[in-house]
This record gives C-alpha cells, sequence and structure tokens, in this order.
C-alpha cells in the first residue's frame, strides 16, 4: 500500500494511487473469492462419502441417473440438493454469475429427471412378468 511506497508516489499521484487502489481492492475479491471455494469445496467433502439414506439412492438410481450426467451438471446438482447451498453461494463455487448458475442448474435438472424417466422405464421393460394389461376389472 501507499505509505509502503512513499518514495515511488509520483509528482501527479492521483492516478497512481488509482490504480494500487483498484489492484489492492482486486486482489481482496480474488482473495475472497478463492477463499469461498476453498470453504464451498472443504464443505462438500460428503457428497463422494455419501452414506446412503433415502431409498433412491439406496437402490442407486439418483446415482445411476447422476453418473451418466456430465461433471458440471452433476456438480450443480449436488452443490444445491446435497449440500444445502443456495444457488447464490454454488454459482461463486462455480466461479460464475449467480444467473447462468441457476440456468446451468435448471436445465440440468430437467436432464436428471428425463433420464430418471429413462431408468424406470429400462426397469419396468426389464421386470419379469410384467405385462401392460389392465387389472382390476371382472375374472
Amino acid at each position: 500500500m501507499v505509505w509502503r511506497r512513499l518514495d515511488d508516489v509520483p509528482e501527479a499521484p492521483l492516478p497512481w494511487l488509482l490504480a494500487v487502489a483498484r489492484n489492492v481492492v482486486g486482489t481482496e475479491w480474488r482473495g475472497a473469492a478463492r477463499r469461498e471455494r476453498l470453504w464451498l469445496k472443504a464443505q462438500s467433502w460428503h457428497v463422494e462419502r455419501c452414506e446412503p439414506g433415502e431409498p433412491e439412492i439406496v437402490d442407486g438410481r439418483v446415482s445411476g441417473a447422476l453418473a451418466v450426467l456430465k461433471e458440471r451438471d452433476r456438480e450443480a446438482l449436488t452443490l444445491v440438493a446435497w449440500d444445502g447451498l443456495t444457488p447464490a453461494q454454488a454459482a461463486a463455487a462455480f466461479g460464475e454469475p449467480a444467473a447462468r448458475f441457476r440456468q446451468r442448474l435448471h436445465r440440468a435438472g430437467r436432464r436428471l429427471r428425463a433420464e430418471l424417466t429413462a431408468e424406470l422405464g429400462r426397469e419396468e421393460a426389464a421386470a419379469p412378468g410384467h405385462d401392460h394389461a389392465p387389472t382390476g376389472g371382472p375374472a
């Protein structure tokens, strides 16, 4: 900062001072973003070590559908759904604007739903003795 470099201050100090201030603010913003990403990464350790608790996770449907998605889609969904981050916090972890992240999250959710629907359809088709005949009528 300025007091450390008083000998370097030029005759017209205002442009030089503004450049120093811009650099200090930029360094602080980058450092804050880096600390936020590190904190979010530290908080997401349990995604990789997830203890299955819900039936969808136990039988592998959700994890199977997630495995098919692109890594960025998978990460967006798990940061919000499993880690409990807000979209704004997850956007900071991604290093992108919140509006763009919300769009990514929406599209990733659509892809996950489509994959889950397809996976359920494949399971039903593969079930032994499964027919599509109506039931419940008089015998």
